[in-house]
């Protein structure tokens, strides 16, 4: 069948009244539409869910950013020394990326411990 489904609604109305007048017939949509209408929540809570995902991560990138930014700048006459030295500029930007990225396993350390805890008290029966 080709068409619009919904040019039917009136002939399904009618034989549905033909067999039994006692029934309504309401609310009658096509299946897109009864699944859109059903989706429509979940789609929403999903795309929240993944806005406050977006701006955690946000938050995360910034926050990081401020650290190392943060400890470059208490660390800049040392790195002046060592430049001085005639050390490898890369190899002092990865001895601080590699300071940037102890931060992040610790917070991840930390963060995982929590999860851990909140897991355990979850799963206890109260």
């Amino acid at each position: 069948m080709t068409g619009d489904p919904r040019e039917r609604v009136g002939a399904i109305r009618q034989a549905v009244q033909s067999v039994d007048p006692k029934i309504p017939v309401y609310d009658v949509m096509t299946m897109d539409e009864r699944l859109a209408q059903v989706t429509q929540r979940p789609r929403f809570y999903t795309l929240a869910v993944a806005m406050f995902g977006g701006c955690a991560l946000l938050l995360a990138v910034v926050g990081l950013y401020g650290l190392m930014s943060h400890s470059v700048t208490q660390r800049r006459r040392d790195i002046g020394i060592r430049m001085g030295a005639r050390h490898d500029s890369l190899c002092i930007a990865v001895g601080y990326a590699a300071g940037g990225f102890n931060f992040g396993r610790g917070g991840n350390g930390a963060g995982n411990n929590c999860d851990l805890a909140r897991g355990a008290v979850a799963s206890s029966s109260w």
